[in-house]
Formats: C-alpha cells, sequence, structure tokens
C-alpha cells in the first residue's frame, strides 16, 4: 500500500521510487481527463452568470477582496511555516545522512511523509521523543472494530442531543476495506438523497476515534437536512462551517483525552509534552498551508486560462 510506504521514514530510496512511480502513472493518465473536467466546470460556470469557475468557488466568501485577504493572512504565517520548515529539514538531514539535501534549502517531497507533501504528522516520532496522543494501537490490542469504533462516535453526537444513525447507513456503509474487490479508500460522507439513505466509506479500521468522530459529523449534518425538498437544500457558508468544525474540533479533542484514560485504565500513560502537542498540531495544520494556498491559486489559474493546460505542470512546481 502506497500510503502505508510513504508513511515511512529511513529508506530514501523506497520513498523516492514509489513518489516517482505513482506520479508518472497517475499524474499523466489524469491530465487527460482533467483538461476536459475544467472546460465542463467552466462551462457550467459562465452558463450561471459566472467568468470562470474560480469566481464560483470564491463567491461562496462574499468578500470581493478574498484573495488580498488569503495573502495577507499568509504573510504573517508564513515566518512560522519557516521555522517549522527549517526545523524539520534538519531533522531530516540527520536521518538522511547519506543523502544530501538540495543546496537551495528545500525538502524532497517525497521524504515527508505522505504522497502529496500536504501534511507532515507522519514524521512526528521522528522529530520528537514525545508519544502522540493516538488510542489506535490499544484499540487495536483490545479487539475493537470498525463497528464499534462508529458506536463509540454515534454515542458522543446523541450524547449530546443529536439524532441516531439511521439502520441504512449501519447496513450500506463501507467501514472496513472489501476483500472482493478494489474500492477508492480515501475517507467520504454520502447523502443519497433518498432518506434515511446515508452512508459513510472508510476502508480502514487505522484511523483515530477523533476522525471517526469528524466524519460522522457530516452523517449529522445530511440527516439534518432531510426535512426540506432537494431543491431548498441550499448550501452553508464554508467559513460558517468550518468554524463550527473547529469548535467540533476542540470538544472531540477532549472527549478523545477521557477515552484515553478509560483504555488505558491499567497502567500509566505516558503524554505528550504540551510542545510535542504543538508541534504535532503544527505537522498537521501549519504544513498544509502553503500546500492548500498554491494548490487553490495553481487551480485558479487554470480556470481563468492564466495557465495554458500545456503549462499546468510547470504552473504548479513553481508555485511549489
Amino acid at each position: 500500500d502506497l500510503t502505508l510506504i510513504m508513511a515511512k521514514v529511513g529508506n530514501y530510496a523506497e520513498l523516492q521510487e514509489a513518489w516517482e512511480a505513482w506520479h508518472n502513472s497517475v499524474g499523466r493518465k489524469e491530465r487527460e481527463l482533467y483538461i476536459p473536467f475544467v472546460q465542463l466546470l467552466n462551462k457550467s460556470a459562465t452558463i450561471n452568470g459566472y467568468d470562470s469557475v474560480k469566481d464560483v468557488w470564491l463567491a461562496n466568501y462574499e468578500m470581493d477582496n478574498i484573495t488580498d485577504v488569503v495573502d495577507a493572512v499568509w504573510q504573517e504565517v508564513e515566518p512560522l511555516y519557516k521555522k517549522l520548515h527549517a526545523f524539520v529539514r534538519m531533522k531530516l538531514k540527520t536521518l538522511y545522512a547519506d543523502h544530501q539535501l538540495p543546496k537551495d534549502g528545500t525538502i524532497p517531497a517525497h521524504l515527508l511523509g505522505n504522497m502529496w507533501a500536504q501534511t507532515w504528522t507522519n514524521l512526528y516520532t521522528s522529530l520528537s521523543s514525545g508519544s502522540p496522543l493516538d488510542v489506535s494501537e490499544e484499540l487495536v490490542k483490545q479487539g475493537w472494530n470498525a463497528s464499534k469504533m462508529w458506536k463509540t462516535a454515534e454515542d458522543f453526537f446523541t450524547s449530546i442531543g443529536l439524532p441516531q444513525m439511521t439502520d441504512a447507513f449501519w447496513e450500506k456503509s463501507v467501514m472496513t476495506k472489501p476483500k472482493d474487490r478494489d474500492i477508492v479508500c480515501h475517507a467520504s460522507a454520502w447523502d443519497f438523497y433518498d432518506p434515511p439513505d446515508f452512508r459513510l466509506r472508510l476502508s480502514t479500521f487505522r484511523a483515530s476515534l477523533i476522525f471517526a468522530k469528524l466524519m460522522y459529523e457530516k452523517e449529522i449534518h445530511f440527516i439534518s437536512l432531510r426535512g426540506p425538498p432537494l431543491l431548498k437544500y441550499g448550501f452553508e457558508r464554508s467559513n460558517f462551517i468550518l468554524c463550527l468544525n473547529l469548535s467540533e474540533n476542540l470538544q472531540l479533542k477532549k472527549e478523545e483525552k477521557k477515552l484515553f484514560f478509560f483504555i488505558f485504565a491499567i497502567g500509566s500513560p505516558s503524554f505528550t509534552d504540551p510542545i510535542d502537542e504543538l508541534l504535532l498540531k503544527a505537522l498537521e495544520k501549519v504544513a498544509f498551508l502553503p500546500f492548500g494556498l498554491l494548490l487553490d491559486k495553481w487551480r485558479w489559474s487554470i480556470f481563468t486560462g492564466e495557465t495554458p493546460y500545456e503549462e499546468m505542470n510547470r504552473k504548479f512546481w513553481e508555485l511549489r
């Protein structure tokens, strides 16, 4: 499994081979599909009165200067990112002493624990002596399965007054990877617009409990919309939903710590130092910021025609 290979630290050649093979195989094929996809999106945008898909996406924020705001926020965060980048590079330089890192100060993407180098959390144990608060290993030891993990997520939401998930959810969701066929492994929640048919797909049990709760939250959101007719569903502002999700995340983190103490009732768990928890969060959130920004800037430039299709790859690495 390429995801597991990229998450490992230490074998430079294996990581490089996996990274290059995947990008050469998938990237070139997807390019031929992506171009007509963009054309269809832009056609839909113009039919609805927009110049391009970029305008459709940004209209959701109801701010004429949203791109300027994003750039200004990034300028504030960039010094912190550069410090994190320098720290990680210093550690990787020691870990891969037999391989010289680029002299321009960059970090090869295949060394960052993720196929897209978008988050660096898989590097944590190699960067810090602390132990992240992760109950996954103990859950496996105690015989937890996917169903029990999702039931625990449901217990959390029902405890704060939200509805139980539907019978169809439990019958039709994919909670572990099927043995008889290949499926897309990326976790997602689905509303089939036929209440009570709400489902999720997560093809591995190796997920933290907090992630299970966040995925389950999407299904709760679908259930809350099942009253109005489909054409009246509407969509909330992305920034508003993000604020709700972040506040929910903080509460879930507290709940996960309570569960951690419960599971490790026998013995004394060794928690990380506050600085270690901050490092782990930085590897997840701060490391992602420039990736998310460059990805949007890249797509915007394609949507508007600023970047010709034959220059898409060059533009991506220019921003990268």
